[in-house]
């Protein structure tokens, strides 16, 4: 991490974010419901470890397209369900992703094309075991958790 940054998590939920910061004993939540929330004064650049689930696929709405593009920059790993980053962008961005569970299609009615991307993501991947619920279940009730990481070669 470079010198003077500060660690933060931020944390997806249904409709809000939660930021931690841990080296300072600090939680903060704010409500997003776009991007508007998401400002220079309120944001520091850094790198960010992430974690979403259950976040109604904001991050697939183009209404977020700063805190994904955001998190696409800053983050170095990201554990989510499908509410996560779509397998596209996150592969243009540099990020490898890595499923566990099994993946049917969206919870909620949501973007065709980044189903079909989840769906042929899950469907190219080893099948990983995943014996406990994180976030949505799938459109047939299965568990399903994404890790998306940089890949090696990614620049930092």
């Amino acid at each position: 991490m470079p010198a003077g940054a500060v660690e933060v998590t931020a944390i997806g939920h249904q409709y809000w974010w939660e930021f931690r910061y841990p080296k300072l004993g600090v939680v903060t939540a704010k409500a997003v419901m776009s991007d508007g929330a998401l400002t220079p004064e309120k944001v520091k650049q850094g790198r960010v470890a992430a974690m979403t689930k259950a976040a109604s696929y904001c991050l697939w709405n183009p209404a977020f397209s700063r805190v994904r593009e955001y998190l696409l920059r800053n983050m170095t790993f990201m554990v989510s369900d499908s509410t996560g980053i779509p397998p596209e962008l996150a592969r243009k961005a540099g990020f490898i992703q890595e499923t566990y569970g099994t993946f049917h299609g969206s919870y909620l009615d949501a973007s065709k094309d980044y189903n079909e991307q989840f769906e042929a993501l899950w469907a190219e991947q080893p099948h990983r075991k995943l014996s406990f619920r994180y976030g949505y279940v799938d459109s047939e009730k299965a568990y399903h958790l994404l890790v998306t990481r940089r890949a090696p070669s990614a620049p930092k």
